[in-house]
């Protein structure tokens, strides 16, 4: 459907008549694809209607009606404050106190944590109020689009000479791009002080397969001789971009010339394995045809020359330079210059001198995480995002990938497993948001051990990977069936430190007076299932023994061993079925007895 009728459907979708609640969003359109631009939806709420509500819910869903994402009330029954709690009685539910949120900020992904495919999809807010009585708020449609216009363009020569002569007098360049009909196009030639000299706009369905240009600006006049870039930037409805280059690009307005730019103005010799080399390629008219020799001096601040690359011919592919001196050592920080000369049968020709930089200094990463400690994405509307803040210094990116990385334990021994990953190009966002759930579809754990890890790829193809930190989860108390609440911590990770585990977990259990816990031993699929039973008996009572100082359940409290019978995953990865091997605490009402504020 194009996008315009699309503004005219939500612009008569948001005519509202005697609401309960108002809810808006900033744009019909978001694109959660780590650009840093529209990554997030964020949807207003606010209540007009002022009876209690007992129970919220928003969702959301795709066209065809199917349930992607879901938000709800908090119905746990949760102490709040401190304080207030010595004159409370453990025995007694906590009055539970419904809040409708200001926001709700949806991260794009799907309740697997997977990014739903592009396309349109609506939210819908519903409430239940004390007397009975519900409310549903319309439609509200909006648009997803993740995907980039990508484009590709690749020139047929990069050397040109518009001098009337009818011999190179145009470069061609050919386009190749993969968008939506409503995209929107524009290229333009720079000149070397970054100035666009010739500019064109298309509509994706106008854009040519080639360009040709003939060294004129946008006002017919021709331009001076000197390198130029080509550059075609793609943008869509929901403002993605997408930016394809041609580097380099020779005009000359005589044949009698040649020029030797370098791969990139910056580069690091310093022997660390990234960035150690330049790439000077040579752009030649094709009236020369063979050269005898060519030779590229490098010189310093003062024009002195410290190093020379001579040779027959030149490689295709580039001359690619160590950053050496001729004394065999690798250049000091600061700017440099170079120019090169070429003999031929009939003549010797010399370029312009051109410049590059230096720079040794240490790729530096600074990350910031919030809440710094105690991410706990249950849903209880504290801690659920987590706010990765990145800044990096020193690197050119291409692409980038952010990782977290769960290290879990398999019969003693250390293994890690991917969970989660963002990706993109070019820019890095000012912070990502987490939600906790993964890309393997599942939640994160109670007290994961995770690491955060960066990789690259740069305009020379050079890959690496850094680690930038660890952090833990802390407790998630998560809703399982019926209003239960569910407290599941792998057993690798309550053994690594068991005390550290019990005392975390009384402290999160005291903020649920009232209600019955029942500490539960599960395996996994592994071995016998009588022999699974009776270990994870022996396991319950061994750990009810710690936390109560009892060997048998009291009142409000009970332990269980279960075998395999409720595993927590399904799949037969080693990853998950470890996980399944856990310590469970399921809290449940005793009675619905409410302590009164």
């Amino acid at each position: 459907m194009n996008k315009l009728l699309l503004i005219l459907l939500f612009s008569l979708n948001s005519i509202h008549a005697e609401e309960d609640f108002h809810l808006e969003i900033p744009k019909i359109y978001f694109s959660p694809n780590n650009d840093g631009i529209l990554d997030t939806l964020e949807i207003s709420i606010e209540k007009k209607n002022p009876k209690e509500v007992q129970f919220w819910n928003l969702y959301i869903k795709d066209e065809l009606g199917k349930l992607i994402r879901e938000f709800q009330s908090d119905l746990r029954h949760k102490k709040k404050g401190v304080l207030s709690s010595i004159f409370r009685s453990s025995e007694k539910l906590a009055q539970r106190e419904i809040k409708i949120p200001e926001k709700i900020e949806w991260l794009g992904v799907d309740k697997e944590g997977k990014i739903p495919r592009d396309g349109r999809y609506f939210f819908q807010f519903h409430a239940t109020y004390s007397d009975g009585s519900t409310y549903t708020s319309q439609r509200n449609y909006f648009y997803l689009d993740t995907l980039f216009p990508e484009s590709r363009v690749s020139p047929e020569n990069k050397f040109f000479t518009p001098n009337g002569d009818r011999n190179s007098d145009t470069i061609l360049i050919k386009q190749d791009w993969n968008s939506e009909f409503t995209d929107r196009f524009k290229a333009s030639f720079i000149n070397e002080k970054k100035i666009p000299v010739k500019t064109y706009f298309w509509e994706a369905t106008r854009i040519p397969k080639a360009i040709i240009w003939d060294g004129k600006d946008d006002r017919g006049i021709p331009q001076k001789s000197g390198l130029y870039v080509y550059e075609l930037v793609g943008e869509d409805f929901s403002e993605n971009q997408f930016t394809s280059r041609v580097e380099s690009i020779k005009l000359s307005n005589s044949i009698e010339s040649f020029d030797i730019v370098s791969s990139n103005d910056s580069f690091s010799p310093n022997g660390d394995g990234f960035n150690d080399t330049i790439n000077f390629k040579a752009l030649i008219p094709s009236e020369t045809k063979k050269i005898d020799n060519y030779r590229i001096a490098i010189l310093d601040s003062s024009n002195k020359e410290i190093a020379f690359l001579t040779g027959a011919e030149i490689p295709g592919e580039g001359i690619i330079w160590n950053g050496k001196n001729t004394k065999g050592d690798f250049l000091d920080d600061g700017e440099y210059s170079y120019y090169g000369t070429i003999v031929s049968p009939n003549k010797t020709i010399k370029s312009e001198p051109r410049k590059f930089t230096v720079n040794n200094s240490d790729v530096k990463f600074k990350v910031k995480l919030s809440p710094e400690k105690n991410f706990t994405p249950d849903g209880d509307g504290e801690n659920d995002i987590l706010t990765i803040s990145l800044k990096v210094e020193n690197l050119p990116l291409t692409t980038w990938k952010l990782s977290i990385v769960e290290s879990y334990s398999k019969e003693g021994k250390e293994k890690r497993k991917i969970i989660k990953q963002w990706k993109g190009y070019n820019v890095l966002p000012k912070k990502i948001l987490w939600d906790g759930y993964t890309d393997l579809g599942t939640i994160v754990s109670s007290l994961a051990n995770l690491e955060i890890y960066f990789s690259f790829r740069d305009s020379s193809g050079n890959h690496k990977t850094y680690f930038l930190r660890e952090f833990e989860t802390g407790i998630l108390a998560l809703y399982d069936s019926k209003e239960r609440i569910r407290i599941s911590i792998p057993e690798y990770i309550c053994k690594k430190d068991e005390s550290s585990m019990i005392s975390k977990v009384k402290s999160i259990l005291n903020d649920y007076p009232g209600y019955g816990v029942e500490l539960q031993s599960h395996s996994s699929q592994a071995g016998d299932n009588a022999l699974n039973l009776k270990k994870t008996e022996k396991r319950a009572r061994e750990l009810f023994q710690k936390f109560y100082s009892s060997n048998e359940g009291f009142g409000r409290f009970k332990f269980t061993g279960y075998g395999e019978i409720e595993l927590l995953h399904q799949k037969e990865d080693e990853y998950f079925q470890e996980k399944n091997e856990r310590i469970d605490f399921l809290l449940f009402k005793v009675k619905e007895k409410v302590e009164k504020k």
